[in-house]
Order: structure tokens, then sequence, then C-alpha cells
């Protein structure tokens, strides 16, 4: 019997980190906020503002999946909604630190994994942002 108890809670607590991890990306819709994150200036985080939101949920809800691409995750995008983190995505540009050419966004949804070309808007937004702090 304890034996598969154990089974049990351990199944449920999978499911639930799960859950938790693996979103679907719609919520991005709802986000009144965003923090940036950059590899490169780990003491630094910027919260951004109204009118960047229109850049960063285009780049999670207009997405499209090219599996050819790299991503090496230089900038942590957490969208926020009441200040709650409801979504979270990743990218890399050339000038933050991205190993590879082309800048591309990762995120997980119920959907898929999905890594994408980023749009140009947010790609200079997150540039100017980073190049801004790094040159203080």
């Amino acid at each position: 019997m304890s034996k598969l108890f154990c089974l049990t809670l351990f199944l449920f607590l999978i499911g639930k980190c799960y859950a938790q991890t693996v979103v679907d990306c719609e919520n991005v819709n709802y986000a009144d906020g965003a923090e940036i994150k950059f590899k490169g200036l780990p003491m630094y985080a910027y919260k951004a503002k109204k009118r960047d939101l229109i850049f960063l949920k285009d780049l999670v809800l207009k997405a499209k999946e090219s599996s050819n691409l790299k991503c090496d995750s230089t900038v942590e995008i957490t969208y926020l909604k009441k200040g709650k983190k409801i979504f979270k995505a990743f990218l890399s540009t050339h000038v933050t630190g991205s190993r590879y050419k082309e800048g591309a966004v990762s995120f997980n949804s119920k959907k898929a994994n999905f890594l994408s070309l980023i749009n140009y808007g947010t790609g200079m937004l997150i540039d100017e942002i980073y190049y801004n702090q790094k040159h203080k």
C-alpha cells in the first residue's frame, strides 16, 4: 500500500511541476508588465515600460517555429500580471553576447517548445536597453 501511495504522490508532484513550468503562451496577452534580465549584467533587471509591452508580447504571440535556430539565452524576459509571474521567455542577440548571428527567442507552451526568430522591434529594444546599461 505504501508503494502505491508513494508512486501516486510522485506522479501528482511531477504533474504539478510540469503544469507550473509549461504554460500556454496566450497568458502573455494578459501581461501588464515585464522584467528583462541580461546574462552579462547580473545585478540589473529592466522594468519594461507600457510602450515596450507591445514588442515583448508580439515576440511570443507571433512566434513561428524555426528548428534550425539556436538560442543561448543571454536575456530572460519575465511577463507579469499584477506583479505575479505568468510567463517566461529566453532570447539572445549578438549584441547581448550571443555566439549566434541570428536573434532568437525560446519558450515553452502547452502546445510545444518554441524556437523562433525575434521580431525587429524587440531586437532593437533589447539591444538598446543592454547597450545603455552596459555603457553607463
